[in-house]
């Protein structure tokens, strides 16, 4: 099979160790994570720097061994067993034991940029051909529009954004998918129904493109949840005032959290969420309804030359993870 029709690159190093799948027609996983190395939307805003982030999270994992998929280290009398898991000091309980894993690769991006976008859209498509539920790496924010269009068989989709920026400005300089246009894009696709966006902690001119985003928002309706009201009621009332949803889609900006705990994001916004306070929250989620998709963005390793941002974001990916998928021995 030729690259042209696979569209995503191999790997060698992989996404939590998982066994890479060189040809998504044949993938047979629970999981299936993808990379998508797409910065071009953040170039009239923040520095780029976003597309280095599926590699370098791989590599990060890939040198921490408690991220290990098989879960032991390589003297263990069960190691090399798929599906091991991790188990959870806090909880005293085995998490994501036998849920199978697959790492897709990259989505193959090209110069110039007409067709990128319809790739990542295949791409997702593919992966969901195969029952098999995609945790997508950007990039920037801009990969969600095109990612979520190819969940239109999940109509009813809610979508719930959590985000420091409302993501709801429309086409800039001619280009729709951006930057800052993912939840507008989303929102006009006929499938999708509730949004609420979480964590919003951005100051609005008045006249400006911003202002402008936030009556849209409000005009569509969106439930907007901003940092200082999370902080007023709390992760779990916040958790609650996610309407019941049929299948609900999760797309994660890490700005939203706090510099202190993410300094790898152009975008870093003071007052952010805490690390503790995202964590609750994703935990939550699936008992408002079946998650059907997630995609994780904005992580800019360019800014993070510690890891440690890297670190709280591998975490916050098992940790939503194994909320919807319990463990199956």
């Amino acid at each position: 099979m030729t690259q042209e029709t696979r569209n995503t690159i191999p790997l060698v190093a992989t996404f939590f160790g998982v066994p890479a799948c060189t040809n998504i027609d044949e993938l047979s996983a629970d999981v299936a994570f993808v990379g998508i190395p797409y910065d071009q939307g953040v170039a009239l805003q923040t520095p780029a720097g976003e597309k280095w982030s599926p590699r370098i999270l791989r590599d990060m994992i890939l040198s921490r061994r408690e991220y290990n998929y098989r879960g032991v280290p390589e003297w263990s009398t069960i190691a090399g067993e798929e599906g091991a898991g991790w188990f959870d000091i806090n909880s005293g309980e085995w998490k994501l034991r036998g849920v199978t894993m697959a790492d897709c690769g990259d989505v193959n991006i090209m110069l110039p940029s007409e067709g990128n976008f319809d790739r990542m859209t295949e791409v997702v498509k593919r992966i969901l051909n195969r029952n098999a539920f995609p945790v997508v790496i950007g990039g920037d924010h801009s990969i969600t529009g095109p990612v979520v269009r190819a969940f239109d068989r999940f109509d009813p989709l809610d979508i719930v954004h959590l985000d420091a920026h409302l993501d709801f400005s429309g086409p800039m300089e001619g280009v729709k998918f951006h930057n800052s246009s993912p939840i507008r894009c989303c929102s006009e696709y006929p499938f999708v129904h509730n949004i609420t966006q979480i964590g919003i902690n951005e100051y609005v001119r008045l006249n400006g493109l911003a202002k402008e985003a936030y009556d849209a928002a409000v005009e569509y309706g969106c439930n907007i949840i901003t940092a200082k009201r999370f902080r007023q009621v709390g992760a779990s009332q916040v958790v609650e005032s996610i309407p019941p949803a049929k299948n609900i889609y999760v797309t994660l900006d890490v700005d939203i959290m706090d510099a202190a705990f993410v300094p790898g994001t152009g975008a870093r916004t003071p007052g952010g969420l805490s690390f503790l306070e995202v964590q609750e929250t994703l935990i939550g989620i699936p008992k408002r309804g079946k998650v059907v998709g997630f995609d994780l963005n904005c992580y800019n390793p360019t800014f993070d030359p510690t890891g440690r941002a890297a670190k709280v974001i591998v975490t916050l990916i098992l940790d939503f993870l194994a909320a919807i998928f319990p463990s199956k021995k």
